[in-house]
Protein backbone atom coordinates (compact mmCIF):
# COMPACT_ATOMS: atom_id res chain seq x y z
CA UNK A 1 0.00 0.00 0.00
CA UNK A 2 2.78 2.07 0.63
CA UNK A 3 5.48 1.28 -1.61
CA UNK A 4 8.83 2.77 -1.58
CA UNK A 5 8.09 4.21 1.89
CA UNK A 6 6.76 1.07 3.59
CA UNK A 7 9.56 1.21 5.72
CA UNK A 8 9.14 5.11 6.39
CA UNK A 9 7.73 5.66 9.76
CA UNK A 10 6.44 8.82 8.45
CA UNK A 11 4.07 7.51 6.15
CA UNK A 12 3.60 3.61 7.23
CA UNK A 13 3.76 3.64 11.22
CA UNK A 14 0.50 3.39 12.68
CA UNK A 15 -0.03 6.45 14.32
CA UNK A 16 1.06 8.44 11.30
CA UNK A 17 -0.94 9.95 9.39
CA UNK A 18 0.68 10.34 5.50
CA UNK A 19 -2.53 12.48 4.09
CA UNK A 20 -2.86 14.74 6.96
CA UNK A 21 -6.64 14.45 7.40
CA UNK A 22 -6.33 13.70 11.13
CA UNK A 23 -6.62 9.68 11.17
CA UNK A 24 -4.12 7.60 11.90
CA UNK A 25 -3.26 4.70 9.99
CA UNK A 26 -4.52 2.52 12.62
CA UNK A 27 -7.60 4.38 12.69
CA UNK A 28 -7.91 4.68 8.97
CA UNK A 29 -7.80 0.62 8.58
CA UNK A 30 -9.95 0.40 11.59
CA UNK A 31 -12.61 2.63 9.24
CA UNK A 32 -11.90 0.65 6.04
CA UNK A 33 -10.60 3.87 4.57
CA UNK A 34 -7.49 4.42 2.55
CA UNK A 35 -4.59 5.90 3.89
CA UNK A 36 -3.25 8.23 1.26
CA UNK A 37 -6.55 9.42 0.53
CA UNK A 38 -7.65 12.25 2.52
CA UNK A 39 -11.13 12.18 4.38
CA UNK A 40 -13.44 15.52 3.68
CA UNK A 41 -14.96 14.67 6.89
CA UNK A 42 -14.70 12.70 10.08
CA UNK A 43 -16.31 9.58 8.24
CA UNK A 44 -17.33 6.88 10.27
CA UNK A 45 -17.11 8.89 13.07
CA UNK A 46 -20.22 10.72 14.88
CA UNK A 47 -20.49 12.90 17.76
CA UNK A 48 -23.55 14.56 19.31
CA UNK A 49 -24.81 15.69 22.42
CA UNK A 50 -27.02 13.23 23.82
CA UNK A 51 -29.06 13.61 27.17
CA UNK A 52 -26.28 16.44 28.28
CA UNK A 53 -23.94 14.18 27.26
CA UNK A 54 -21.55 14.21 24.49
CA UNK A 55 -21.57 10.53 22.38
CA UNK A 56 -18.75 9.29 20.30
CA UNK A 57 -20.30 6.75 17.44
CA UNK A 58 -17.88 4.58 15.64
CA UNK A 59 -18.72 2.56 12.29
CA UNK A 60 -15.83 0.56 12.17
CA UNK A 61 -15.15 -1.60 8.72
CA UNK A 62 -16.43 -5.30 9.92
CA UNK A 63 -13.72 -6.57 8.24
CA UNK A 64 -11.08 -5.34 9.88
CA UNK A 65 -11.84 -8.13 12.61
CA UNK A 66 -8.77 -7.60 14.48
CA UNK A 67 -8.46 -4.28 15.52
CA UNK A 68 -11.06 -3.26 18.69
CA UNK A 69 -12.02 0.35 18.54
CA UNK A 70 -12.52 1.73 21.40
CA UNK A 71 -13.04 5.62 22.74
CA UNK A 72 -11.06 6.56 25.91
CA UNK A 73 -12.59 9.19 27.84
CA UNK A 74 -10.79 12.01 30.79
CA UNK A 75 -12.15 14.65 32.81
CA UNK A 76 -9.38 16.50 32.03
CA UNK A 77 -7.02 17.11 29.51
CA UNK A 78 -3.45 16.14 32.36
CA UNK A 79 -1.38 13.72 32.17
CA UNK A 80 -2.44 10.77 33.56
CA UNK A 81 -5.95 11.27 34.07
Amino acid sequence: MFGRDANNPLMAAKEADPDRDGFSNLLVYALGRQPLTPEPSKQGITHDLHLGQQRFTLNPDPLATDVIPQIQRSTSLSTGS
